[in-house]
């Protein structure tokens, strides 16, 4: 699901850069209008903010794999740290 949505963030990035040059006028198209071509460029550039955060926060936590039910249980959520981030910042004696 992340690696989708990653990519549908640079598909739109790449239409962030057409959209704006059509809206500098460096690029002249019978649609859209200048105009026009900024609004969708600021429109466009809040969904990929949007879609940026949901990925971030999907991405330290996911669920453990191996239940059964398709759930997990409530409060098991592993990280996806690594062992030795873990010991630099939170402390080797901290139970994870």
């Amino acid at each position: 699901m992340k690696t989708v949505l990653a990519s549908v963030v640079v598909v739109l990035a790449g239409c962030q850069v057409g959209l704006m040059a059509v809206g500098y006028g460096k690029v002249r198209l019978p649609f859209p209008k200048p105009k026009a071509a900024s609004f969708a460029h600021r429109s466009v550039g809040e969904a990929i903010v949007t879609i940026t955060l949901l990925v971030g926060l999907m991405g330290p936590v996911r669920p453990d794999v191996g239940h059964v039910g398709g759930r997990p249980p409530p409060g098991r959520m592993r990280w996806r740290t690594p062992p030795s981030y873990r010991k630099q910042v939170i402390g080797s004696s901290s139970r994870l």
